[in-house]
């Protein structure tokens, strides 16, 4: 097609002067934050978080495990949508969140779990892929890491998935009573 002589290409040197937003103007409905430079190449998407990100994602991991250890809770289960998201820094489909005094780990349907991996390359959170069922890979990882005790999501948590908790910690079923809500406050 015949380009409009006012839409210049941009040179390579603006790009990495700090340029991108300006670079990119028609791309209003593509989130800029996700334009990363890497190797000399410009991308849309590339793995990984910016570092800020990564700072403020582990400094909410770690006000989490600080009010388990102060209530004696082995672990937090997160299952409503925008509190996992809000703790992992995306939008995370199809997913849990098992935070615990040392580990988080994000458990997620097998579609998305190499994208997920690639989003979380800096180590803080482990991805771990639904095998057989999401009881039966929550039950096994509470196993592993000797969870006895576990607080959930009492204000938002579905029935379904509170029967699945019941199931696997019976009454040892603690209320977060808004734990990760508060922490946006």
């Amino acid at each position: 097609g015949v380009r409009n002589p006012r839409h210049r290409s941009t040179p390579v040197e603006h790009l990495f002067a700090g340029r991108i937003q300006a670079a990119f103007p028609h791309c209003a409905s593509v989130q800029r934050a996700n334009l990363r430079i890497r190797n000399d190449e410009l991308s849309l998407g590339a793995p990984g978080r910016a570092h800020d990100d990564t700072i403020k994602i582990m400094k909410r991991l770690e006000r989490i495990k600080k009010i388990l250890q102060k209530r004696n809770i082995d672990a937090l289960i997160a299952f409503y949508p925008p509190n996992v998201s809000y703790l992992v820094g995306f939008q995370a489909e199809d997913s849990s969140l098992v935070v615990k005094h040392d580990k988080t780990f994000l458990i997620t349907d097998y579609r998305y779990s190499t994208e997920y991996r690639n989003l979380l390359q800096d180590g803080n959170i482990h991805i771990i892929a639904i095998e057989k069922s999401f009881s039966h890979t929550l039950k096994k990882l509470a196993k592993d890491l000797r969870i006895k005790n576990a607080a959930f999501e009492n204000n938002t948590i579905r029935l379904s998935n509170y029967q699945k908790l019941k199931d696997i910690f019976g009454t040892k079923l603690i209320p977060a009573n808004k734990i990760i809500e508060n922490l946006r406050i």
